[in-house]
């Protein structure tokens, strides 16, 4: 009596590995696509509105404190870059004064903290408080360049601290530069930009 012995063939064998591969793969790019979309995306888009915000209370200001844009040399003398007591005018400290709204004269000062890998800002002599306020405590800065502030003459040439009160009078452009990016996630950016310190007569 013949006996049936069951079992797959190699080509049959070979078929369902090449079917699995197929399979697993198309489960890996569609996980792939979805961890982006779903987590490294809004984290992108996250870190690169938040540096934005930044750099944007930096130089223009927020519903607070007008930013550096509004800082000049006015014919009183109110209005310029100026040394902090505590925290000179450097490469990593910027103070300057401006007339507000209030025709008060506001002093405020932005200073990177190496330690956290955040910018703060202090307020007429208040404490120094992490911008932007409403940020995530993983969201963190680095200089881009070997200085977080830079500042240039009207030339062009750039003034290399420290700097002397007569130095401090004749810049008239500060650019700032840095990489922002969010613990975890891929996400990093590179932030530049600049404002030249307005020239005021009266």
């Amino acid at each position: 009596m013949r006996k049936h012995h069951s079992g797959v063939t190699l080509v049959e064998l070979v078929v369902s590995i090449v079917i699995i591969g197929i399979l697993a793969s198309a489960f890996i790019t569609f996980f792939m696509t979805q961890t982006t979309l779903f987590f490294y995306t809004p984290e992108r888009i996250k870190t690169q509105m938040m540096a934005a915000e930044l750099m944007d209370t930096m130089i223009e200001g927020d519903s607070v404190v007008s930013g550096i844009r509004f800082a000049g040399r006015r014919a009183d003398g109110t209005g310029t870059i100026v040394h902090n007591a505590t925290l000179p005018t450097n490469a990593f400290n910027l103070t300057y004064t401006y007339s507000g709204g209030d025709l008060a004269v506001h002093t405020i000062t932005l200073s990177y903290d190496a330690g956290t890998s955040t910018v703060r800002r202090a307020i007429d002599g208040g404490a120094l408080a992490v911008i932007p306020p409403y940020g995530s405590t993983l969201f963190k800065v680095t200089p881009a360049e070997v200085s977080f502030f830079r500042y240039y003459n009207a030339a062009g040439v750039e003034i290399v601290p420290p700097f002397t009160v007569a130095q401090l009078a004749t810049i008239y452009r500060v650019d700032i530069s840095f990489r922002a990016n969010v613990a975890a996630t891929m996400a990093d950016f590179l932030v530049k930009s600049g404002t030249e310190i307005k020239r005021y007569t009266s």
